[in-house]
This record gives C-alpha cells, structure tokens and sequence, in this order.
C-alpha cells in the first residue's frame, strides 16, 4: 500500500481543483517565495504550474481574507492560507461577520465559495502559535469545519470543500498543525492514490468496527 504525507495529499486535492476550475486561486503569506512554496511546502511547485493563480500577500490576515470574500462573491473560488489558524483572530471579523453571513444577509443571492487552509494544533511552536479553534468556527453559522484526520479527509477534501460555498457560507478548513509539519516524514499515511471522490459534509463516515479505537 503506498504511504502519502498529509502536505503531499494536500497539495494534490489543490492541483486537481486547479486543473478542474480555473476560478480557483490561492494566495496567503509565503505561499509562492518561502522555502519553494509556503511554511509547510503544501504549494510548493503550483506558482509555477499556475502563473498568477498562486500569490504571495503582505502580512495582513485581515486583508487576505477580506479580498477573499470579494473574490468570492465576484464569482471566484480563492483559498486563502492563514499561516496559523492563531493568526485569523486579527481577521475574526471579516471571517465571521462577512464571510460566513454575506449568503444570509442577501437571502442567497450571493455566494461565499471561498476555502481558509490554515494549520492548527499544539507542536514545536510558542504557546500562541499552539492553539486550536475548531469548536470556536464550528459555532458560527454559515461557516463549515473540516479538521481532516484521514488520507480520504486530506488527500481529496478539495474536492468537497473549494465549492463549499455553494449552499451560502464559506468553508473554513483546518488542517492539524502537528500533522501537517509532520509531513516531512515524522507523520505518514497509508492510503490509495489517485480518483478521489468529493467529500460531503455532513454525513458521518464510520470506520470498520475492530479490536482498537477507530
């Protein structure tokens, strides 16, 4: 069976959405010139598999996914990349009050197609570098949260969360930190490759029953 790193499956379920929709984009901080393509290397090598559809951002989360929005609403569908899921508290309001409830305050007429990838999770990091606010975004309507834990989760999500937008919020995902940094080698997974299928929120997804917690 074939091992795949969490950055690794990443990266594909971005490719592939790339490939499909040309609307889609992805800019945040460092995502282009840092270390060859962001912190974690999630987009290393898409810059120049899709000119100008990949870009780098001053350091301003607010501004990331406040043009995010827009983007959005234009008819697009950007993944904005916060570095740390730490960093959207300075963008709490334009991810809360605008981008989970645009949809909503025009009834529907407008969409919020738009993804925030951003890691999470304690690690080698400083204690406000190490927090987890899933629950916290799980509580505001209009905004969905994927916390992938499977190579199914990671390796394809792109595939159910790009057009998250569809039915009026926008999707938020997070991505654990631990797991993502452990892509490197430290955190491995096993899984198939390729023809991946759109993940669906919403119904559950249960794991064969065993000897051990599943």
């Amino acid at each position: 069976m074939p091992e795949i790193t969490y950055r690794e499956a990443l990266k594909r379920a971005l490719r592939e959405e790339m490939r499909r929709d040309p609307t889609v984009v992805i800019w945040g901080e460092d995502v282009v010139a840092y270390a060859g393509g962001g912190a974690y290397g999630v987009t290393s090598g898409l810059a120049k598999e899709f000119p100008g559809r990949v870009r780098d951002t001053p350091i301003a989360e607010e501004a990331i996914i406040g043009v995010g929005i827009g983007a959005a609403m234009g008819g697009m569908r950007p993944v904005c990349e916060i570095m740390t899921v730490n960093f959207t508290l300075v963008a709490w309001d334009q991810i809360v009050n605008h981008a989970a409830k645009q949809s909503h305050m025009f009834n529907g007429q407008i969409k919020v197609p738009m993804v925030i990838r951003t890691p999470n999770g304690h690690g080698r990091t400083a204690s406000t570098h190490s927090q987890n606010f899933d629950t916290l975004f799980a509580h505001v309507p209009g905004l969905r949260v994927a916390a992938v834990a499977t190579i199914l989760g990671t390796g394809w999500v792109g595939r159910g969360l790009v057009p998250s937008g569809e039915s009026g919020g926008a999707g938020a995902t997070a991505d654990p930190g631990p797991r993502d940094r452990g892509a490197g080698g430290r955190t491995r997974l096993r899984g198939g490759s390729g023809g991946g299928t759109a993940v669906q929120f919403g119904p559950s997804a249960p794991r064969p029953l065993g000897p051990t917690v599943t």
